[in-house]
């Protein structure tokens, strides 16, 4: 009888939802991690606008390593949370602000991967370039920054991003985890490389 169940449980969690090229590891949740990129990517995808800017908290995910065939299974154990995704709109020069302490932040819990429309250069210590969708970012411009609510809670309580902006946040996605099970396939183009380069 209980094998039964098993077996039925088993059949449901161990769908496959997506092959990627390569496996993702998370063994660090302070700085860049492919399983973080990657996830950033799959949400930029589930949100369906490719111009919004994902930050996914490195605490996000809690496994360290996701093989090439992700199933529902491996989705509930690495992104189980189902809170809401928000978006807030944000000037260009607070953005470039807020990208400059996430850099920072590399090697503390604060750290946030982000989806790869985001490219950082560093050059001795300082950042040298940032670009959105390969274009520098405008000052005055307007960008659409997407978090998860407790990342947007968190940010916003150690002062990374302003009172003023989080209060008109937008929710985009009730749920996270069913999001990331909705999209994921073998269909959407991702990039794991690292959104922050050294020179």
């Amino acid at each position: 009888r209980l094998s039964y169940y098993k077996n039925e449980v088993d059949k449901k969690y161990n769908k496959l939802l997506a092959t990627i090229d390569t496996p993702l590891w998370h063994k660090d949740r302070s700085k860049e991690t492919s399983a973080g990129n990657f996830i950033s990517d799959v949400l930029l995808h589930a949100i369906g606008l490719q111009d919004h800017i994902v930050f996914t908290h490195g605490g996000f995910t809690r496994t360290n390593f996701i093989d090439t065939q992700i199933t529902l299974k491996a989705v509930n154990e690495t992104w189980p949370f189902t809170d809401g995704l928000h978006s807030i709109e944000v000037q260009g020069k607070h953005v470039k602000e807020l990208l400059r302490k996430n850099v920072e932040q590399i090697g503390s819990d604060f750290f946030c991967c982000m989806s790869s429309n985001i490219n950082i250069i560093v050059q001795n210590t300082k950042i040298a370039e940032i670009t959105h969708n390969d274009s520098i970012i405008d000052d005055d411009a307007f960008y659409s920054l997407v978090f998860s609510s407790y990342t947007l809670d968190m940010m916003t309580a150690n002062s990374f991003i302003d009172e003023m902006h989080s209060k008109n946040k937008k929710l985009i996605i009730p749920n996270t985890n069913q999001a990331i099970m909705n999209v994921m396939s073998d269909d959407f183009k991702y990039s794991i490389k690292d959104r922050i380069s050294f020179v």
